[in-house]
C-alpha cells in the first residue's frame, strides 16, 4: 500500500492540478510503480510520464525513446517494443498496444520484406501520441479500484508468505536456521520448497540457504555451487546453469537468463564458470534481501566524468569508447571488482597509450593476496579478464588470442604476453588488433627483476 500512495503522491506532482482535474493521475501514477518496480530510476519515470500522459510533444517522445533505445541503435524490434510496454501499462493494455503497434509504418515495410518489424525513433512520438489519446481505454483509471489492487496482493502474499516460513522453520538445519534473518525467512522457503520438488535432499536445500541467506562468503558459495557442478568439472552447461538458478530465484524466467549471461559478460555462450554463477547469484540475490536490479542502470555522463577522473579526460575519448567505458564499469562492479580496481583499469585501458609501465599496474593488480609480482598469471584468471573487456563476447576470439602467445601451452602467461594479449583486445578500438602486429615491449621492472635472480642464483653480487 505504501508503494502505491507513494506512486500516487509523484504522479500527482508530475502532473500537476490540471492532470488531477483531466482524470491522468491513477495513469501516471500506475506508470510510476510499475517503472519503479523494473528499478527504473526516477528521471525515468518522469520523461515517460511526460511521453505518455502529460506532454505527448515530439521533444518528450525523443527522451522517452532514449530511456528504451539503450544501445542507441536508433530501432527497437516491434516485439521487444511491445513486450517493454506491457511491463511499463501492465497487461490490459497488451491489445491495444499490439494494434497501435501493428499499425505503423514499419510494420507495413516489415510485412512487404517478410521480416521482423524494427520500430524507428522517428516512429515513436506517434505511438506516444497514440497512447496518450488512449490512456482511459489503456487501464483503469479509478483511484479506489488502483488502491484495491494492492489489497488484494497484500492478503494473497501474507497466505504465500506464512506457508513458506513454516517451511524454513520445519526443514532448515538449526545451525543454518540460526544464521537466517527472520525477514528472509519466507524467500529461504520458498527455495527449499522448489528443491525439494526437484527432489534435493533437505540437507542440500538448507546448504543452499546457507549460501544465499546466511553470512555470504567464498565458502558457502563453494558449497552452493558444489550442489549443481556434482560431475565436478568446474563448469556448468548452460541449461544446467538456467535450470539452478530458476531453482533459487523466482525474480527471473527462463527467457530472461540470456539477458543476464550477456549483461554481466560472460563469455562461453555454452557453460558457465563458478566465477560467473557467483556474479550471477550476486545479481539475483543481493545478500542484504533487497530487491535485485534486474534492468541496467544506463551509466550517466557524470559517472563516466566520474570514472575517467574528469569531463576533460572523458572528452578525449569518443563517444562509443564512453560507452564501453560504462559497460566495463557495470561488468566489474557485478564481477565483485572494487571500486579501486575499477578506476585502475579503465583508466590504463582507456587514458594511457598502455605502455608496459602503464599496463603493469593492471598485473600487479592481478597479483594482489600475497602472490609475487613475478609470478605467471594463471590463464583461467587472464581469460576472465579479457571476457569483461571484450565487446563480444566471443569465446572463440580469447582463445585464439591466448593460443597464440601461450606458446608452451602450460597454462600461465608472462607480463609480456598479458600485455600482448591486452594490446591485442583493447577496448579503444573499434575491432581487435591481430597478435602479429602487436609489439612485445619487455618492461625494466621485470628485466631488473631477473636479473637479480640470475645473480643469486650464480652466487654473484647484483650489480
Amino acid at each position: 500500500m505504501v508503494d502505491r500512495l507513494s506512486s500516487i503522491f509523484t504522479a500527482a506532482t508530475s502532473i500537476g492540478m490540471k492532470g488531477i482535474l483531466g482524470g491522468t493521475l491513477v495513469h501516471a501514477a500506475r506508470l510510476t510503480l510499475n517503472m519503479r518496480s523494473l528499478q527504473y530510476n526516477e528521471n525515468e519515470v518522469m520523461l515517460m510520464t511526460r511521453a505518455f500522459v502529460t506532454s505527448g510533444t515530439s521533444q518528450a517522445a525523443r527522451e522517452a525513446w532514449d530511456v528504451l533505445d539503450r544501445r542507441r541503435i536508433g530501432t527497437i524490434p516491434g516485439s521487444d517494443l511491445l513486450a517493454i510496454l506491457i511491463d511499463l501499462l501492465g497487461p490490459m493494455a497488451a491489445e491495444q498496444l499490439k494494434t497501435m503497434i501493428s499499425r505503423l509504418p514499419s510494420a507495413h515495410i516489415s510485412r512487404l520484406q517478410s521480416g521482423e518489424q524494427m520500430v524507428e525513433q522517428a516512429e515513436f512520438p506517434t505511438l506516444c501520441a497514440s497512447i496518450k489519446a488512449s490512456a482511459s481505454e489503456l487501464v483503469p483509471s479509478q483511484l479506489g479500484g488502483f488502491l484495491a489492487e494492492e489489497v488484494t496482493e497484500l492478503a494473497t502474499g501474507a497466505v504465500r508468505g506464512v506457508g513458506h516460513v513454516g517451511r524454513a522453520l520445519q526443514e532448515l538445519e538449526l545451525p543454518v536456521l540460526a544464521k537466517v534473518p527472520p525477514p528472509l525467512l519466507p524467500r529461504a522457503g520458498a527455495v527449499i520448497e522448489r528443491m525439494l520438488a526437484a527432489e534435493y535432499t533437505p540437507h542440500q536445500a538448507s546448504t543452499a540457504v546457507a549460501a544465499l541467506y546466511g553470512p555470504r562468503d567464498a565458502r558457502s558459495i563453494a558449497r552452493l555451487w558444489g550442489l549443481f557442478d556434482f560431475r565436478r568439472t568446474g563448469v556448468l552447461p548452460v541449461a544446467e546453469f538456467e535450470r539452478a538458478m530458476l531453482l533459487l530465484t523466482n525474480v527471473v524466467s527462463a527467457a530472461d537468463l540470456p539477458a543476464v549471461r550477456t549483461r554481466l559478460g560472460f563469455l562461453d555462450p555454452t557453460k558457465v564458470t563458478m566465477h560467473e554463477f557467483e556474479a550471477a547469484i550476486t545479481l539475483l540475490i543481493p545478500a542484504d534481501g533487497s530487491e535485485p536490479k534486474l534492468v541496467e542502470n544506463k551509466v550517466d555522463e557524470r559517472q563516466v566524468n566520474a570514472l575517467l577522473g574528469g569531463a576533460a579526460n572523458a572528452q578525449r575519448l569518443k563517444p562509443y569508447e564512453r560507452q564501453r567505458v560504462g559497460r566495463l564499469a557495470s561488468r566489474m562492479t557485478n564481477f565483485g571488482y572494487s571500486q579501486e580496481a575499477v578506476l585502475l583499469v579503465v583508466r590504463v585501458l582507456f587514458l594511457t597509450k598502455m605502455h608496459d609501465k602503464d599496463l603493469w599496474d593492471v598485473w600487479r593488480l592481478l597479483h594482489r593476496g600475497g602472490v609475487p609480482a613475478e609470478a605467471p598469471l594463471d590463464v583461467v584468471q587472464v581469460r576472465h579478464l579479457l571476457g569483461l573487456l571484450s565487446e563480444g563476447n566471443q569465446v572463440e576470439d580469447v582463445n585464439n588470442l591466448i593460443a597464440k602467445v601461450d606458446e608452451n601451452h602450460n597454462g600461465e602467461l608472462e607480463f609480456e604476453e598479458l600485455a600482448t594479449l591486452l594490446r591485442a583486445i583493447d577496448p579503444k578500438l573499434a575491432r581487435n588488433k591481430l597478435i602479429e602486429d602487436i609489439d612485445i615491449q619487455p618492461h625494466p621492472l621485470l628485466e631488473q627483476v631477473r636479473t637479480a635472480v640470475d645473480c643469486l642464483e650464480d652466487g654473484r653480487w647484483l650489480p
